[in-house]
């Protein structure tokens, strides 16, 4: 919503603090307007295809794709192709879609972050890693699931209960399906800004995860690549 108008395609989530938004797309343009004062998260509402989840969820486990890159996004290729053969995920049609998926995503996080340099990670979760409600102490992040089930946000109105309450927290909250793209702000800049979020808890479950984090560059990232 943009003074009480939406755009096409655009649906506000439920929020009560006018000042901070959170938008819906169907489209990945919708993307670019987290850079729109008090938006703080922009969800791009796609599914994966069926061939890809299909691949993924036939893959095992320990030939998933994982590891973290730090490089341009235009060399981007050459660096996933290191990381997915690091990780012993043969090559194949699903191995290509996944990668071109990828570097399309660093791309448009790239251009609307204003870097030549993306941070890229890939995490196979089996565990309750990240399950606490939190805000990412970033100023803009990405994160796309592939397999298994997707990031926990809730609205602006229900975070001081969620970060209060954590796990005994049973109040509302959007559950990110596999394949759509969050694009999130975080709290770097300003401490009452970002999403609240997690992982969902999966510890026992039998459910692996993989997702896909895609940051700006920082001291926490890894040396830059270099062919």
């Amino acid at each position: 919503m943009l003074d009480g108008r939406l755009l096409p395609g655009s649906v506000p989530l439920r929020s009560a603090a006018r000042q901070r938004r959170s938008l819906r797309h169907r489209s990945p343009r919708g993307l670019t307007r987290i850079n729109e004062p008090g938006v703080d998260l922009v969800l791009w509402q796609r599914s994966l295809s069926v061939a890809l989840g299909h691949w993924l969820q036939r893959l095992p486990k320990g030939q998933l794709p994982q590891g973290r890159v730090l490089a341009p996004s235009a060399i981007l290729a050459d660096a996933l192709a290191g990381l997915f053969e690091a990780s012993g995920t043969p090559e194949g049609p699903g191995t290509h879609h996944l990668r071109e998926d990828i570097m399309d995503l660093a791309e448009r996080f790239a251009r609307i972050a204003g870097s030549e340099i993306v941070d890229v990670s890939l995490d196979a979760v089996e565990d309750n890693a990240c399950w606490k409600f939190h805000r990412d102490y970033v100023p803009l992040r990405l994160v796309t699931t592939y397999l298994g089930c997707g990031t926990q946000t809730v609205a602006p109105r229900f975070t001081a209960r969620a970060l209060r309450e954590q796990r005994a927290y049973d109040g509302p909250m959007v559950n990110v399906a596999a394949g759509a793209v969050a694009l999130f702000k975080g709290c770097a800049s300003d401490p009452e800004a970002g999403v609240v979020h997690r992982s969902p808890p999966i510890e026992g479950s039998g459910i692996t995860r993989l997702v896909l984090t895609l940051n700006l560059p920082s001291a926490a990232s890894p040396p830059l690549w270099s062919q």
